[in-house]
């Protein structure tokens, strides 16, 4: 839904670009412009991917708009979700499938930021449209603030998943992040990694929760998934991450 909500495709003949952030519904199978990838794809999914195949992980691919209509693989069977880049829209029927999924003990890790805030319906002939705007908290109830554009470096701080174990508990320095302001009034923050230099020191920006039986991570980092192959502590942190969701 984030690709085709993103693609600045022409849909109806008008000159201008259907999009969900300009409030335009979008048919949900279309080309994509330029290179002919979706926008982010390179430094997101393709690099987690490349480490899921390189370290010889198991998993099934599906989109959240083959989910919405029912295509597909499913979430029953699965223990744990990724969401390797953004995912801006969501439809409700689909939101309420994934908090109960996590609900019943699931795990979903999104490695994207502005992720899970929005709405969009979906039509009969998979046609995305009424797409809202962000909403105050995300589909788990965290308050996610702007994304920022300065050098930080992160330190470890709570661990009760061992989310940092095996690292130096140092992770960084880092030019883009997500700060999560407050976890939600159903969610019991579990591990998390604040900023310890270059920002406002002591604010949360990975981090896992309890929701429920199950865990949601938020990693708030753009350039994680293109640090994965470079080893080191965040190859460490993905390999925990993945562990929690196959478990």
């Amino acid at each position: 839904m984030t690709w085709q909500g993103r693609n600045p495709v022409d849909d109806d003949g008008d000159g201008m670009p259907n999009m969900l952030d300009l409030g335009i519904g979008v048919r949900g199978a279309r080309p994509f412009a330029g290179n002919g990838l979706p926008a982010g794809f390179l430094h997101a999914e393709a690099p987690t991917i490349s480490w899921l195949d390189h370290s010889h992980r198991r998993y099934d691919v599906t989109t959240d708009l083959a989910l919405a209509l029912g295509q597909g693989p499913k979430l029953e069977g699965h223990k744990g979700v990724l969401i390797p880049g953004d995912a801006r829209w969501l439809t409700r029927r689909l939101g309420s499938q994934l908090r109960a999924f996590v609900r019943n003990g699931g795990t979903l890790a999104s490695l994207g930021t502005g992720s899970l805030q929005r709405r969009v319906r979906i039509s009969p002939s998979g046609r995305l449209y009424a797409p809202t705007t962000a909403a105050p908290t995300d589909l788990f109830g965290a308050q996610l603030r702007p994304l920022q554009h300065r050098k930080v470096t992160l330190q470890a701080f709570r661990d009760a998943l061992q989310l940092f174990s095996g690292t130096n508990g140092t992770l960084g320095p880092f030019g883009t992040y997500e700060e999560t302001g407050r976890v939600g009034r159903e969610a019991d923050l579990a591990s998390n990694a604040v900023i310890a230099a270059g920002g406002p020191l002591g604010r949360s920006v990975v981090v896992a929760v309890d929701y429920g039986k199950g865990k949601v991570i938020r990693t708030g980092l753009p350039e994680f998934p293109d640090r994965l192959s470079a080893g080191g502590n965040i190859s460490t942190v993905m390999e925990r991450i993945w562990t929690l969701l196959s478990h």
